[in-house]
């Protein structure tokens, strides 16, 4: 899909393809509350929930079962690959960047994907990202990133599941924040071959503190939070066990300018998975 973005109720979002794929979509947003059984599959082990702070925004009771604060680079890599599974760039996505692991560092209690203008592996830019897969991979709960995002023509700032057997779809995209419009938040959930449901939320300027976007991933809904306040419901069955991702890629279809700054950094103070406590264990 090649299109030029612009402001609107529904986000350009659905570009963060696997390998090329490419199809029309029908989007559909249905409006539904379902609680369910979770389960974790591999991974850090539960915490206790009273050492833990709760989802923001959702009720209910929860399990805290992964949890990545920044301390030191050893811990901040600990749960994380530095590249995906099949490269370290999104071909499918006409990205810009080549991932490296020296874009991504801690400084200050926060984990850091640094955008540069060098290039490497015949792309013009470098980037970081972090993904948990073969690290942790669970099906159901709630997944919150606690992260400022940069500002600037061709920066993509973004947070998201994918499935750990690298099948597609489904996807769940939490948050992604295009440098251009840093006060819009997509968010997206691709839930068959041509389904896809998406919209937008106008907010504050995203690049000017830290916020928290959290997705409620339940087995017949996926509900959207942004700073602890709920802004969309889609009634969907996901099911496959999904992995953690987060990265800032430059956009190829509407790529920097002059006037973006590298370098540039994606903030991250926090990514937390809490699940219900007793739920069907899946793996």
């Amino acid at each position: 899909m090649r299109q030029t973005y612009t402001l609107s109720s529904y986000s350009p979002s659905g570009l963060r393809r696997m390998m090329n794929r490419r199809s029309s979509v029908g989007v559909i947003v249905v409006l539904v509350v379902s609680l369910g059984a979770c389960g974790r599959l591999y991974g850090p082990k539960p915490a206790a929930v009273d050492t833990a702070p709760s989802p923001s925004g959702a009720g209910g009771q929860w399990t805290l079962t992964f949890a990545d604060k920044y301390a030191t680079s050893h811990s901040a890599l600990r749960q994380w690959s530095t590249c995906y599974d099949w490269a370290c760039t999104n071909t499918g996505n006409d990205e810009l960047e080549w991932y490296r692991a020296q874009n991504v560092s801690v400084s200050g209690g926060t984990l850091r994907l640094t955008a540069r203008a060098n290039g490497a592996h015949g792309k013009p830019y470098t980037s970081g990202m972090i993904q948990s897969n073969h690290h942790y991979v669970f099906r159901y709960g709630f997944a919150e990133i606690r992260a400022k995002v940069p500002t600037g023509p061709g920066l993509w700032s973004a947070f998201w599941l994918l499935p750990s057997d690298r099948s597609w779809p489904p996807e769940i995209d939490v948050m992604e924040i295009y440098g251009s419009q840093p006060t819009v938040a997509a968010m997206t959930v691709h839930y068959g071959p041509n389904l896809v449901a998406h919209q937008s939320f106008l907010g504050p300027n995203f690049s000017n503190g830290f916020h928290t976007f959290g997705v409620d991933w339940e087995p017949n809904s996926v509900s959207w939070y942004i700073d602890g306040v709920l802004r969309l419901h889609v009634g969907v069955s996901i099911a496959a066990p999904m992995y953690l991702l987060a990265n800032l890629a430059i956009n190829g279809v509407a790529p920097p300018t002059a006037s973006t700054d590298f370098p540039s950094v994606m903030a991250i103070e926090w990514i937390r998975v809490w699940q219900h406590p007793g739920g069907r264990r899946t793996g």
